[in-house]
C-alpha cells in the first residue's frame, strides 16, 4: 500500500524546482516571468498545435526547458507546450512554474471517449478526475476520484465556454494507455466516467497541494469501445483545440 514510507507527506523534500532552475541557469527567464506578473499557464501537449500558434499570433518565446513556451504579457499568460505527455512530466512543469509564480493552470488537449454519446471532436470540460496514475500519489494520500480544489478554474472555463457547446465529464486519467482494457471501459462507463487521458488527476491533485487553481478541457480525439476497438481521428480536432485556446486568450483566463 502507497506511501511506503509514513511520512511521505509530511517529510522533508531534498530536491525542488527553485534548485533545477538555477542549476540550468535559467534565472533571467524567472525574472521575465515575475517582471511580467504572468499568473496564468495553459498547458497543451500537442507540438502542431504549438507551431499553429506560433505562426497565427507571433508571440514572444522563452526557452524553459524542453518544448516551447509562447509569453503573451497582454493578458499576463503563457503557453507551455511539446514537453512530453503524462502526468510526471506535467508534475515538473506545474512545480516550476509555480516556482516563478504563476497560480492558475489550465489543460488543453485531447482525449478518448469511452462514452459512447460522446462524438469525435465534441468538447469535454473535466470536473473530475478517477486518479489511475502514479504520480499523484507522491503529493496526495490515496482516494479514487479528485476534483479542483478550489473549483475557481471549473467557474472560469464555463465561463469561457458559455458560448460553446460541451459536456461535463468526469475522466480516466491513466499512465498505459496501451493497457485500457475492455472490462475497465466497460467498469467505469457503468460509474459514470466519459473520457480517458493522461494528466488531468495529477494537475486537479496538485490543486489541493498547493492551492492553485486548475482546470482541463478536452477535444474528443480518439473513442475506444469495449466491442469494436480503438477508432481514431486525432487530426479531426486541431482546429478544435486552436479555437478553445483562443478564447482563453480573448476572454483574459485567470
Amino acid at each position: 500500500m502507497f506511501p511506503f514510507t509514513p511520512t511521505k507527506y509530511t517529510g522533508k523534500r531534498i530536491a525542488s524546482a527553485k534548485d533545477i532552475l538555477s542549476h540550468f541557469g535559467l534565472e533571467e527567464q524567472i525574472k521575465t516571468i515575475r517582471k511580467l506578473h504572468i499568473n496564468t499557464a495553459i498547458l497543451t501537449f500537442n507540438n502542431s498545435l504549438i507551431k499553429s500558434l506560433i505562426e497565427a499570433l507571433s508571440p514572444e518565446t522563452i526557452k524553459i526547458g524542453a518544448g516551447h513556451t509562447l509569453v503573451f504579457p497582454q493578458h499576463k499568460l503563457i503557453i507551455r507546450g511539446g514537453f512530453g505527455i503524462g502526468a510526471p512530466i506535467t508534475a515538473i512543469v506545474v512545480e516550476e512554474l509555480i516556482y516563478m509564480g504563476i497560480e492558475n493552470f489550465f489543460i488543453i488537449g485531447a482525449a478518448g471517449a469511452i462514452d459512447p454519446s460522446l462524438s469525435i471532436g465534441d468538447i469535454a470540460l473535466c470536473t473530475a478526475a478517477l486518479r489511475d496514475e502514479g504520480t499523484s500519489y507522491h503529493y496526495y494520500p490515496p482516494e479514487p476520484r479528485i476534483m479542483p480544489a478550489p473549483q475557481t478554474g471549473i467557474d472560469m472555463l464555463k465561463k469561457v465556454l458559455r458560448q460553446t457547446p460541451y459536456r461535463e465529464v468526469v475522466s480516466w486519467t491513466t499512465d498505459a494507455p496501451y493497457m485500457e482494457t475492455a472490462e475497465e471501459i466497460t467498469r467505469y462507463q457503468k460509474m459514470g466516467i466519459s473520457t480517458v487521458e493522461m494528466e488531468a488527476s495529477l494537475l486537479f491533485t496538485l490543486s489541493k497541494v498547493f492551492q492553485i487553481t486548475t482546470g482541463a478541457v478536452f477535444a474528443i480525439s480518439d473513442k475506444l469501445d469495449p466491442e469494436t476497438g480503438h477508432h481514431i481521428a486525432f487530426a479531426d480536432i486541431h482546429t478544435k483545440l486552436l479555437e478553445i485556446i483562443h478564447l482563453l486568450l480573448k476572454n483574459h483566463i485567470g
